[in-house]
């Protein structure tokens, strides 16, 4: 998993909070990869 290709931890951050808040483990890689899909491609 190359999270790191947003090149923004602050953006990893809001994504991770925003799991939390739709109550989606940490353990559900794949929903944080639909995330980027629906936030559309990363600014790198």
């Amino acid at each position: 998993m190359n999270l790191g290709t947003i090149g923004q931890p602050e953006a990893v951050d809001i994504e991770h909070r925003f799991l939390r808040v739709s109550g989606v483990p940490f353990a559900g890689r794949s929903a944080s990869i639909e995330l980027l899909s629906i936030r559309g491609r990363p600014t790198g």
